[in-house]
């Protein structure tokens, strides 16, 4: 059995990843739900490419357990576009904060398209 520091793994219920200050309550997870565990370990770095209107696009590298809200903190540090700003969409799918970019199937090298919204 291989063991995994507890910093670094998660539980995600519906794609979405639970925080771990969170009761299982607080999200309404029903008796004998399927929850997925995920080790950081067992999820290889993937490049996405961020592109906007102007079809511009960067470069971000992360794993397929990051949260849609991760990535868009990533670009906010790097681009400085807040969050709130910021609208992902992927096959024609606008990307949910708290699912993780697997639920939405992203893998490497797949482009997500950033639109922003007004102040």
């Amino acid at each position: 059995m291989e063991i995994h520091p507890i910093k670094t793994q998660c539980l995600i219920y519906e794609g979405i990843y639970l925080d771990d200050k969170k009761t299982l309550a607080f999200y309404a997870i029903p008796d004998r739900a399927f929850l997925e565990y995920h080790s950081e370990q067992g999820f290889p770095e993937i490049n996405v490419f961020i592109q906007n209107s102007k079809s511009s696009a960067w470069k971000y590298v992360v794993t397929q357990n990051h949260t849609v809200a991760q990535l868009k903190k990533s670009i906010q540090e790097s681009d400085q576009i807040p969050v709130e700003r910021q609208v992902l969409v992927f096959g024609g799918q606008t990307l949910e904060n708290e699912k993780t970019l697997s639920f939405y199937s992203v893998m490497d090298n797949c482009i997500l398209t950033l639109l922003l919204q007004s102040n």
